[in-house]
């Protein structure tokens, strides 16, 4: 009973005791409103991308690739928006990175642990040939920085679009 209990709430037991060690030790910084809207800025775009790989186990499939997809996304949304293209469309090329290992597991019956085994190498490749190895920040326009920045009703929308 214990070990399934530790299995079933073990992770929610050390999210309690990481609150609890970090509240005893900073309790006039750690709980307050800012820093948890800060903490779930932070958070939201893994939340989004565990989403992600959850819809992907769901269906009994695996994705080895997905930190490469979202590297790659951004790049390429990072890249379109310095060259003009609007700011939504960026991003939906983005998404788009994402759809070509389902279409090569649906369509050609290639395992998925294989797809996107070998994708993840392709995909590091692709992004070193757009960057040149280094970060892409050069010209960005302001308004490709706005959901990271925005908030509604004081809660950051990037946090309300990963709820």
């Amino acid at each position: 009973m214990r070990g399934k209990a530790l299995k079933n709430y073990g992770t929610v037991a050390a999210l309690a005791i990481i609150i609890g060690i970090f509240g005893l030790l900073r309790p006039a910084s750690f709980f307050t409103l800012k820093n948890f809207l800060n903490i779930t800025r932070q958070a939201a775009p893994l939340a989004m991308v565990a989403l992600g790989a959850t819809f992907v186990m769901t269906v009994n499939e695996f994705d080895l690739s997905i930190g490469n997809i979202v590297s790659l996304g951004g790049v390429v949304a990072a890249l379109l928006s310095i060259q003009g293209v609007p700011i939504p469309v960026c991003f939906l090329a983005g998404l788009i990175v994402g759809c070509v290992n389902g279409v090569i597991v649906a369509k050609f019956g290639i395992l998925s642990f294989i797809t996107t085994l070998g994708m993840g190498t392709v995909l590091d490749g692709v992004i070193y040939g757009l960057t040149g190895g280094t970060t892409v920040f050069n010209g960005i326009p302001k308004a490709f920085t706005i959901p990271g920045i925005l908030k509604i009703a004081g809660i950051p929308f990037i946090t309300i679009v990963a709820a």
